[in-house]
């Protein structure tokens, strides 16, 4: 259980921490779309306002960070990387289903950990079991950290 936790704490630790982003003022300054409002083919943006330049340096900063505790700075890069990766696969799937930002999807509360876990899992750094353990936690806990969040008014959206 240790090595799940090792493992998908971080990715919620990131995940959440892209929520602060309103929060602060420099991070506000430069919170710009990540696809800069490039309109792809079927006449939606390509990843929409949710997914931005301030969230990527997040992700890829405070994963360093933690990877420098772990003692793993590399992983930790690398796990930030695929943490908002997965965020900016799921901006693009929801664009694709002509969703609007911040709507719900079902897929929205594995997103941010899914990524990381097909490329753990290949590169033999976690197990398929400890992958799917990862998930299935991250599916039950992030709808109350989103639920939190709400209640804090950190988000404008119960889920």
């Amino acid at each position: 259980m240790s090595a799940i936790l090792t493992f998908a704490l971080p990715c919620w630790i990131i995940n959440t921490a892209l929520n602060l982003i309103p929060l602060s003022t420099w991070l506000r300054k430069c919170d710009r779309p990540l696809d800069q409002g490039w309109i792809a083919r079927d006449t939606h943006r390509l990843l929409g306002t949710s997914t931005t330049i301030a969230g990527g340096l997040i992700a890829v900063t405070l994963g360093a960070g933690l990877g420098v505790v772990a003692h793993n700075t590399l992983r930790g890069l690398l796990l930030g990387l695929l943490v908002y990766g997965g965020h900016a696969l799921n901006s693009w799937l929801k664009r694709r289903l002509h969703l609007q930002d911040g709507a719900y999807f079902p897929g929205d509360h594995i997103s941010s950990i899914l990524l990381a876990c097909l490329v753990f899992v290949s590169l033999s750094i976690i197990t398929p079991y400890q992958a799917l353990i990862a998930l299935l936690l991250t599916a039950c806990i992030h709808p109350l950290g989103c639920y939190a969040a709400y209640r804090l008014k950190i988000r404008k959206r119960f889920l």
